[in-house]
Parts: C-alpha cells; structure tokens; sequence
C-alpha cells in the first residue's frame, strides 16, 4: 500500500514542479494549427474521393 501511495506523491511532485508547461497562448496556437490542418486535410480527402467516384463513374 505504501507503494502505490509513494507513486501518488511522486507523480505528483513531478507534474507540479518538474514539467514545463506550454503557455496558454502556445496552446491556443497549436490547436488553432491542428484544427485547420484537420480541416485542410479533411477537404483534400473529400475532393480526391469525388474525382475518383466521376473517374469510376465515367470508366463503369
């Protein structure tokens, strides 16, 4: 039992006073990114799948 309470305390002292944190504004930006590369993505998938349905459609 000691143990598991000892991994408790050590984990966390490490995640109060020895990771570092990104800054609030750093995060924004990268979710901003990922959402627009998500996005972006998103559309080239859509657009190769409606040119390759006409292809097959005009082919069949």
């Amino acid at each position: 039992m000691n143990a598991i309470v000892q991994y408790f305390r050590d984990s966390y002292k490490e995640l109060t006073h020895r990771v570092t944190w990104p800054s609030w504004t750093s995060l924004e930006l990268t979710a901003v990114n990922v959402i627009l590369a998500t996005i972006a993505l998103s559309l080239i998938l859509f657009s190769m799948d409606k040119i390759l349905l006409m292809i097959l459609d005009f082919i069949y």
